[in-house]
């Protein structure tokens, strides 16, 4: 893989996992705000996902593991898996509620 590769697939790692956090920590806030009943179950899922992508980043920080299209095409399609899946969970309970 070249530098312009590299570096492309970095800043898509990048954008991903800043887009994934914000996402959890906004999914998060309604949960406490409106004692969502899976909340724990939720966060932990969210946890999991958070721990994964800082050893991950601290792993390429020192060079000991490489960005490649399959680990983003995973990521991005946990993520896809998360919103469609796990999201639809709470979506039902939040439906009756004016945010």
């Amino acid at each position: 893989m070249n530098g312009e590769d590299e570096k492309v697939l970095k800043e898509t790692l990048d954008k991903v996992a800043a887009y994934a956090l914000v996402h959890f920590a906004t999914e998060e806030k309604y949960f406490d705000k409106y004692n969502y009943k899976f909340s724990k179950e939720h966060k932990q899922i969210h946890s999991d996902m958070k721990s994964k992508l800082s050893e991950f980043m601290k792993s390429y920080e020192k060079k000991e593991v490489e960005i490649s299209v399959e680990l983003l095409s995973f990521l991005i399609d946990w993520f896809i898996g998360h919103l469609t899946i796990e999201d639809r969970k709470y979506a039902k309970a939040f439906s009756s509620l004016a945010l």
